[in-house]
């Protein structure tokens, strides 16, 4: 079927622009734990097993030292939440051969989207993830290449310019929603002159719908539903739609 997304019947999709609050210090990223907000911890354990092994996915995989930062700043965070775990493991450039039913729980990190995409395609996530079966958390990036069609907004300096710059990528189609993360952070920035909502986004959401999260909010996608928890709104034909709002949840239609 053509409307067919990738996601295995047992597995549950979190789309978030975070599930941690995050500080960047020094060249290492600090986390500062679970997001608390919208219930993310709750509705997480429902589906968590007990000393989960978690793969953690990077978007650089050529970025040792960062990674390794990110995986210890995860296990500081975890261990103060309900959800045990025994182990993080790294998939990065040198190991993307790696077996994805030895884990629990696939956390698809944040980065730089089109770096990311690449990263994926090298080693054909898309076709190996339809065998998981727990729970994946997208993080910011992570969660945008999860969509069948990516929308890959514009995020570093030229990049709004280059004609040669591609805006719509193909991702894992372990949903069809094309998510927007960090809405508050990003709503007043320009790049190359531009306001990145305004000017950017608008233009491309022509034809085009986009889901925008602020940090805090998240989409919960199984096969046969997908809810939206906590603020969040639409992007579609150039105009801006509030769908949720904070500590509410709501149905969104497949």
């Amino acid at each position: 079927m053509e409307n067919e997304i990738f996601l295995n019947s047992k597995a549950h999709l979190f789309l978030t622009s975070s599930p941690f609050k995050y500080t960047h210090e020094n060249g290492k990223f600090i986390n500062h734990g679970l997001l608390k907000a919208n219930n993310l911890e709750e509705n997480l354990k429902k589906f968590w097993k007990q000393d989960s092994s978690i793969l953690y996915i990077t978007s650089d995989p050529n970025n040792l030292d960062m990674n390794n930062s990110i995986i210890e700043s995860m296990k500081n965070a975890f261990r103060n939440t309900s959800l045990s775990f025994k182990s993080i493991d790294l998939c990065d450039g040198k190991n993307g051969n790696i077996n994805l039913r030895n884990f629990d729980v696939i956390i698809l990190g944040g980065g730089h989207v089109p770096t990311q995409n690449k990263f994926f395609e090298s080693f054909n996530l898309r076709e190996k993830i339809k065998e998981f079966e727990g729970v994946i958390i997208g993080i910011s990036a992570g969660t945008m290449n999860c969509a069948d069609i990516v929308y890959a907004q514009p995020e570093l300096e030229g990049e709004s310019v280059d004609p040669n710059y591609k805006r719509f990528l193909k991702g894992l189609n372990l949903t069809k929603i094309q998510v927007l993360p960090h809405y508050y952070s990003i709503k007043d920035e320009k790049l190359d002159g531009k306001r990145i909502i305004e000017d950017i986004t608008y233009e491309d959401s022509i034809n085009n719908c986009f889901y925008i999260l602020p940090d805090g909010s998240y989409i919960i996608q199984t096969l046969k539903e997908c809810t939206i928890f906590g603020e969040g709104f639409i992007i579609k034909n150039k105009k801006l739609e509030k769908i949720c709002d904070n500590n509410e949840s709501n149905l969104i239609k497949l």
